[in-house]
């Protein structure tokens, strides 16, 4: 962040400079050199801005995501998923069946 601050500080001189051009109706070519140099400190402010926020994404990573759990992935086939379905349904069927007799 130092980096864009010191470029942003000598920014404001050519900005300046350029202001004083063109209000003084200077050459044309003068004012477009410090227009020049103006967008290429913009540019350099704009590539130190991204390399930073770069760096920060990389270091501060704050996902809420636990690194040392194993991902735990199903392979069942889709009948065999059906088929557990309709085992879990037969399950509440019967549970259901138990609690109305309870009653």
């Amino acid at each position: 962040m130092d980096a864009v601050k010191n470029l942003s500080e000598e920014l404001l001189p050519l900005k300046e400079k350029l202001k004083t051009l063109k209000k003084d109706k200077a050459d044309k070519g003068k004012i477009s050199v410090v227009e020049e140099a103006i967008k290429a400190k913009e540019k350099a402010i704009r590539d130190a801005q991204t390399k930073a926020a770069d760096i920060d994404a990389a270091v501060y990573d704050l996902k809420a995501v636990n690194p040392h759990i194993k991902a735990i992935s199903d392979t069942r086939t889709v009948l065999e998923i059906i088929d557990n379905i309709n085992l879990q349904g037969q399950i509440v069927v019967t549970a259901m069946n138990n609690l109305r007799g309870l009653l």
